[in-house]
Formats: C-alpha cells, structure tokens, sequence
C-alpha cells in the first residue's frame, strides 16, 4: 500500500507541475473575456494574470494533494479531505495575489479605487460570525469525552480563513485601475475579489464541518445523526456558495429566467441556516428524556452466595430459574433483583440497561446473566463520554474482554432478576457494589443513567 500511495503521490505532483507551467491558452482568455463583458483583445497584463493564478492555484491543490496521501502512511491509510484541497487552492489563489500585487501596486495619478461589491463583505463576515457562534455553542455545551481544543483550533482556524481574505480583497481593490465602464483591470480585480472571497467562504465553512465532526463524538441518538446532517449539508453548501460567488463577479448577460449568483447565494444560505437550526432542533427533541429518573422508584436487593446454596439464596429473594455461576473458595456470586415501577409515558422501543460494577476495581462484572442469558452492545462503550461516573464501562484490554449486562423494554414491569460473578476479584460485599440502570432511546441516544442503591438482604454461606 505505501509503495502505491507514494507512485500516486509522485503522479499528482507530475500532473501539477505540467498544468502550473502550460502556457495560457486563447480558448482560456476567451472565456475569461466573455464572463467578464470584455471586447477589446486581450492585453499582455491579463496573459499574466491568467497564467500566475492558474500556477499558484494548481500547486497550491497539488501540495495538499500530496501531503493528504503521505500523511497517514504510519497508520496504513489514505484520507483525503476537502477542507485541505479547498485550503490548499486558496492559499495558492492568496500567493497568486501577492506576486501579482508588484505589477499592480498603489493607484497612479488620476487612477479610481474598484469598489468590492457588498456580497463578499457579507459573505465573509457571515461566516465568520458562523464561526465564532457555532464555536462558543460547542464550548459552552461541552460535549463529554471529546477534545475541546481541537473544537476551539477548527473555530478559529474558520474566522481566521475570512478575515485574511477580507484583508486581501481589500488590498486589490487598491489596485491601479483607469475609470473605464467595463476595462480590463477591473474585470481582473473582479475576478481577483470573488475567487479569493469564495475561497475564504469555503474554508471557514469546511473547518466548521470538522469543528462538528470533533463535538459530534461526545452525542448519542438522534442529535449526533443532526450532527452528521448538518456537517454534509454544510460541505455542500460551501462548494455551492463558493460557485456562487465565483460566478457573481462576472459580467456576462444572465436570462431572467434563471436566478442570479446572488439569488443563488441567499437561497442555500437561507436553506442552510433554516434547514440546520430544524434539523437540530429535531434531534433534539427526539432525545429528549420521556420521563425523569426518580419516577420509576428503582431499587435493588441482593444477597451474596456460593455454588452449593445459589437456588436457596435466590428463593430468598423471590426468584426462581437462574442458572448458577460456579464459584470458587475465595468467589461468591451476586443475585439481586431490581424492582422499579412502570410509568404511563414508558414505551417499549427503550430499554433499561442494566450492569452491576465493582467500586473497589472501577470495572463491570464480566459474567451476569437473567433469563435469557447477558449481553453487550458496543454502545455502552462510549457511555462513560456522556455519564463519566460509569468510567467502568469504558472499553479495557483484559483477558476477560468487555462486562456484560441485562436489558429489558421500559414498558414491562419488574422486577429485573440477574446473576454476577467477579472471578478473581476477591472476597465480594454489597458495599462494594453499585448496581446502574441505562436508559436507552430506540437510536442508542442516552436519556439517562442512574446509580440504583442495593440493599443486603443477608447472605449465605
């Protein structure tokens, strides 16, 4: 696999570099000159411009390019974003600029400032106002479990994005320009201010999207689905406005059938701030508890017991049918029975998870059975991000694997009658113990957890 990526590397950088260094073609100026209402024939300054965008731009893309192929090599795999292609071609676009800014520089006698149009101003500071809200929501929320650091980088990594290209589409509107109608230096400094402006849209969206993809992490159900959602519907939206933007700075007659750029640009960014601000608002509501904790009265009772007496211990207890765990000298199984109350509002597409967890080792019980034997859904591995006090249930490297547990819909009535067995951990006592209860909604989303007190109901030798 390296020896591929690498060939593949080698190519994309070969590609580059005969793209960058190809001559600017007649078909190239003609498409510029038609976008942007030019008659007269294209002058040596605008041969130059074409040209040194195109270069820098392409090495810009080609240098991400490679660097997202050879990045991950250690890990034996190849991952290519967006966010650093779409960064990687505005940082060319950005030292186009700057080599172009010596032949262009300080408006000479008589000469006129271009005027940016006001959709790139408001574009910008659109998404640099997206930035710093979306960053300090994620922050002052504080999704469990994930790297607030890294929350913070990408939300400045976006306002940075725009307000460097503000800065630069300011500095090109200084260029020297002639006063004329519709002349060649400012068809270039048109195109100059949207592609740097759509550029700087994009990236600032794009490091948005991987600001949700860290804080996605620390959410369960369906907000952390809205997530997702709202982070594609964003990816799509940046490569739109960018278009968007692009395609407003030229000149050419548009039929008034078809909508404007600008039309474009208000239309997905309306659906993007509409649609996003539902979505989560839905998967919100979705996750909502459909009832609180105290209302199910939960309480457990358990009694501590070996082999030889397991079926009179767990008639003591009101249960019958369990299969007894086979215990040591030095190892006593726990039987209890968790009884709660039904509430009106339970459904049975939830369930109650339940897991009983030595304090004195923070770790689950890798044997626990009812009825209908025990299981583990990987789901609960990530608990403890949203619940830290079930740090428990966080995945470990043990010979025993992971703990398991018992389920039962929130609609049936109790009790809930289990079996659990610490091996090698010791002689066991209830006040060791903490029985949990997991709420769980029908997409993995945590309503709630709650630590169930036990009670000793004696034990037998």
């Amino acid at each position: 696999m390296t020896a591929l990526v690498i060939a593949a590397a080698i190519v994309v950088a070969s590609v580059g570099v005969r793209v960058a260094a190809s001559p600017v073609r007649p078909a190239a100026l003609a498409r510029f000159s038609s976008r942007h209402g030019l008659i007269a024939p294209a002058s040596p300054a605008l041969v130059t411009y074409l040209a040194v965008t195109r270069r820098w731009r392409t090495v810009g893309v080609s240098v991400a390019l490679v660097v997202s192929l050879v990045a991950r090599l250690d890990e034996q795999r190849v991952q290519v974003e967006t966010v650093a292609l779409v960064a990687g071609w505005l940082a060319g676009a950005l030292v186009a600029e700057q080599r172009l800014r010596s032949q262009t520089a300080g408006p000479g006698p008589g000469a006129t400032r271009h005027v940016a149009p006001r959709l790139l101003t408001w574009a910008s500071a659109g998404v640099g106002a997206l930035g710093v809200i979306v960053t300090a929501a994620i922050l002052i929320i504080g999704p469990s479990g994930v790297a607030l650091g890294d929350v913070a980088l990408w939300g400045v990594a976006s306002v940075v994005a725009v307000l460097v290209t503000m800065v630069v589409v300011h500095a090109i509107a200084f260029r020297r320009a002639d006063g004329g109608p519709r002349t060649e230096a400012a068809a270039i400094a048109s195109s100059s201010m949207h592609v740097i402006t759509a550029g700087g849209v994009a990236v600032g969206l794009l490091c948005l999207v991987r600001a949700l993809g860290v804080a996605r992490d620390g959410l369960f159900g369906q907000t952390q689905a809205a997530v997702d959602g709202i982070g594609f519907l964003w990816s799509v939206a940046a490569l739109v406005l960018a278009g968007a933007l692009i395609s407003a700075g030229w000149h050419r007659p548009v039929p008034i059938a078809r909508p404007q750029p600008r039309a474009w640009f208000a239309m997905v960014s309306a659906i993007g701030i509409v649609g996003s601000a539902g979505w989560l608002g839905y998967g919100l509501w979705r996750d909502r508890p459909p009832y609180p904790a105290s209302v199910i009265n939960a309480r457990t009772t358990v009694v501590l017991t070996d082999f030889e007496h397991f079926d009179s211990a767990a008639a003591s207890l009101g249960i019958d049918g369990l299969t007894p765990l086979l215990t040591t000298d030095s190892d006593r199984a726990v039987i209890g029975r968790l009884d709660y109350d039904v509430p009106p509002e339970a459904d049975g597409a939830d369930r109650y998870y339940v897991v009983v967890i030595d304090k004195q080792t923070d770790s689950v019980a890798p044997l626990m059975f009812d009825h209908d034997g025990g299981g583990w859904s990987g789901f609960l591995d990530n608990v403890p991000r949203q619940h830290p006090w079930l740090s428990a249930l966080s995945p470990r490297q043990s010979p025993s694997g992971h703990g398991l547990s018992v389920s039962r819909p929130a609609n049936q009535t109790g009790p809930i009658v289990f079996t659990a067995l610490f091996p090698g951990k010791g002689p066991m006592t209830v006040d060791r113990l903490t029985v949990a209860i997991i709420f769980v909604g029908p997409d993995h989303q945590i309503y709630w957890t709650l630590p169930v007190p036990v009670h000793p109901a004696g034990a037998s030798a």
